[in-house]
């Protein structure tokens, strides 16, 4: 992780974690993904509220290319920030900075699964490398270029 993109006040947590779908292009890369600098990924844009947006720094993301196909790309929120795009409905949308870890590919999903639903909702996290002595900030929406 990278310190400086880490915010807040810290305090030991139990992590929360999101499953999301993300289609992949025509490629097979994910079209919410992109690269920042190895391991550090941007996942963009989501419909989340700010306080589920918030519950997930120092949780865990997983993006799969559909609900009933394993996460093809996982890891551990480090920050998250809006994204500067909002909803037909003027709401925000949400980016995270996500370290990619190997434990987070080829998870199932957990959440709501009905038709409609592209994610599972912020869920507790319950697998040992989630649970795992995690850190979460106390206040987490920071810009994620800032280095204060």
């Amino acid at each position: 992780m990278f310190p400086e993109t880490l915010h807040g006040a810290w305090k030991l947590s139990m992590p929360n974690c999101i499953h999301l779908v993300c289609r992949p292009d025509k490629t097979g890369t994910l079209t919410n993904l992109k690269s920042v600098r190895h391991p550090i990924y941007r996942s963009e844009t989501w419909e989340l509220s700010r306080a589920d947006a918030e519950a997930l720094v120092g949780g865990w993301l997983y993006l799969h290319p559909t609900k009933a196909s394993p996460s093809q790309f996982g890891g551990r929120v480090i920050s998250v920030e809006e994204s500067g795009h909002r909803t037909a409905r003027g709401k925000p949308e949400y980016a995270f900075l996500v370290e990619a870890r190997l434990e987070g590919k080829g998870r199932k999903w957990r959440g709501l699964s009905h038709a409609m639903a592209w994610t599972g909702g912020v869920v507790a996290g319950s697998h040992p490398h989630e649970t795992a002595g995690q850190l979460s900030a106390c206040s987490a929406i920071k810009p994620l270029n800032e280095t204060t």
